[in-house]
């Protein structure tokens, strides 16, 4: 199944130069395989709590014949159109870097996922279908509107997909707990201390102050889409702040 929504490339209305755009890939992304096997038994022992890996998605391009307003103005007509259009798009997928591709989705509103491009544009069927294959580090789409948790409860964000690159704010030493896992501040000096679990970052003012924390795994913390966690807040700690996450990337 394919989707067709108001899809932006780097702030760039892929409309103007598609007269359709289409995400093709709307499953899910591979878990890392990291069962194991024990001498005697059949099969393999799974290993439980795996991680999602990386993603690709399909974009799907209906090149326009014409102008943004949909009229042919172009000297060579409508194929100037054509070869006008197709260079814009190379020029926006083809940087060298992520690309921060945006959608509107009526089911769960404004997302984004950044992607880059790793192959294409491949001729479709038709002329002017153009594919691009684009990975997705984070294989997530994630809303726009942040969240922010200021207290000790039960949160069930919306979505259905893993959340770990929450922001958590510390006024001294404390600690956050999301369902037995933890991280804390200890030692610390001084406040506005901010953790970054998905840039793993401790800063203070700018400064690293990676000495002062402490955390239960390498995991650090999670929450997940459509799942009840109970959170937990003690010492100084001043909130904790986070994206809701969907499924998208796959294939």
């Amino acid at each position: 199944m394919g989707w067709d929504y108001d899809i932006t490339a780097d702030g760039a209305d892929l409309i103007d130069y598609c007269e359709r755009v289409v995400v093709v890939t709307e499953g899910m992304a591979n878990r890392e395989d990291s069962d194991f096997k024990l001498p005697g038994l059949e099969g393999e022992v799974t290993f439980p709590n795996k991680l999602w890996d990386s993603g690709n998605v399909i974009l799907v391009t209906f090149l326009r014949y014409t102008d943004p307003d949909g009229v042919i103005t172009h000297t060579d007509g409508s194929a100037g159109h054509i070869y006008e259009n197709i260079s814009a798009l190379k020029a926006i997928f083809g940087k060298n870097g992520l690309v921060d591709l945006r959608r509107t989705a009526p089911d769960y509103g404004e997302n984004r996922m950044d992607v880059e491009l790793i192959q294409g544009p491949n001729e479709g069927q038709w002329p002017g279908h153009q594919i691009w294959i684009l990975k997705a580090p984070k294989p997530f789409w994630r809303g726009l509107t942040p969240v922010v948790i200021s207290g000790s409860g039960s949160v069930t964000p919306a979505g259905d997909a893993p959340i770990d690159d929450m922001v958590i704010e510390f006024d001294g030493n404390g600690r956050v707990t999301i369902d037995g896992e933890w991280v804390e501040i200890v030692g610390s000096s001084g406040a506005n201390i901010m953790v970054d679990c998905g840039a793993r970052t401790i800063l203070q003012s700018a400064v690293h102050r990676d000495r002062w924390f402490n955390p239960f795994s390498d995991r650090w913390l999670r929450l997940h889409g459509g799942q009840a966690s109970t959170v937990t807040f003690a010492g100084s700690v001043t909130g904790l702040t986070y994206f809701p996450k969907w499924h998208g990337a796959g294939g």
